[in-house]
């Protein structure tokens, strides 16, 4: 990261970056930096990474859990002084540490969609045992698989989670559309259920204030032509696919 030309040697400044960064393998990850300044390091709304190195020796903090998707990502420091230099560093999924490679980066910030895990088998009569097939953070729940996730081609299921954002309070209606079973929750409380049929719409009416609440969906697909879609009709407002701008994953896990 650069310190912008032209500071005053005689003052001292702050300094924030932000943007995205992109995942593009599932598992753990550990930030850090190689800096003569403090810096803090957050990854998807959670702070991973807080300290002070000098630029022959980088730090990383505790590994954390990503899926492949898109994350907000931001850098700060308390401090920076025209001579000063930052680094920021990973150790990516392979083991490998160093410099974060510049395409991983975006300068607009992109943070949203819900966290998906994956699994090859589509039974939700029990809770799933073992490692999913993979996880990825779903910028939205709209869905029809010309491609079904696994090949060969087979049975899978889906679970969605994160928090949606509400920016008017009123009575908000869901309707979701699933091949084969799709199920939808709002702060714990299931809004819906079972389909009588494969690609019958289902809907529920949840009030909701204004702020993010917690989500979760399942799909359950033993068929052809799988499909998720979710629509909702804000209060006073019409039906439309709820926009990827109001769905946001869950912070990353620590590993270690």
């Amino acid at each position: 990261m650069e310190i912008p030309a032209g500071l005053s040697a005689d003052r001292e400044y702050r300094g924030r970056w932000e943007g995205s960064i992109v995942i593009r393998e599932d598992g753990r990850y550990a930030f850090g930096a190689r800096s003569t300044i403090p810096v803090s390091i957050t990854v998807g709304g959670r702070e991973v990474y807080w300290g002070f190195a000098s630029p022959r020796g980088p730090r990383l903090g505790r590994g954390v859990l990503l899926a492949r998707g898109t994350y907000s990502f931001v850098a700060r420091s308390p401090r920076i002084g025209a001579e000063d230099e930052i680094e920021v560093v990973w150790e990516d999924v392979r083991g490998d540490r160093g410099g974060i490679p510049v395409d991983q980066f975006f300068v607009r910030s992109f943070g949203h969609g819900l966290l998906g895990t994956y699994w090859q088998d589509a039974s939700w009569e029990e809770e799933p045992e073992g490692e999913p097939g993979y996880r990825r953070v779903d910028p939205e729940i709209y869905f029809y698989w010309h491609i079904p996730p696994f090949m060969p081609r087979g049975p899978f299921r889906v679970e969605w989670i994160g928090e949606i954002d509400i920016e008017r309070p009123g009575e908000y209606r869901f309707k979701v559309e699933a091949i084969d079973v799709g199920q939808l929750w709002i702060d714990g409380e299931q809004l819906l259920g079972e389909a009588s049929y494969p690609g019958e719409r289902v809907e529920g009416m949840k009030e909701l204030t204004a702020g993010r609440h917690q989500i979760r969906m399942r799909l359950a697909s033993v068929g052809s032509y799988p499909t998720m879609r979710l629509w909702w009709i804000p209060p006073e407002g019409e039906e439309s696919v709820v926009p990827w701008s109001v769905f946001y994953p869950p912070p990353p896990e620590f590993v270690d």
